[in-house]
């Protein structure tokens, strides 16, 4: 879970869950091991934003989707997002 977690960017990994602090701007305290997963979480989020590709966008997601809202919302969101995604990256939809 902790992949799929990092896969949702920084923010995703921020307190009271996750090991980042509630608030971005103590951030500068982080120890070596906390920089590290930060940065990977945030080159993960962007390659998501940048390309469309990530462990964020795989069937895992899909599948944690469709457990959560049902089949018929999940894949009316997942075409939504699709078309969404084609045309901020400039792909033909």
């Amino acid at each position: 879970m902790g992949e799929v977690g990092s896969s949702l960017g920084s923010d995703a990994l921020r307190q009271p869950a996750g090991p980042l602090p509630a608030v971005p701007r103590d951030d500068v305290n982080l120890s070596l091991d906390l920089q590290a997963l930060k940065a990977e979480a945030d080159r993960r989020i962007a390659e998501w934003a940048t390309t469309g590709r990530a462990l964020v966008c795989s069937s895992l997601y899909d599948a944690c989707a469709r457990f959560l809202i049902g089949e018929k919302a999940a894949e009316l969101i997942a075409r939504d997002h699709d078309l969404t995604l084609r045309r901020f990256v400039g792909a033909e939809a």
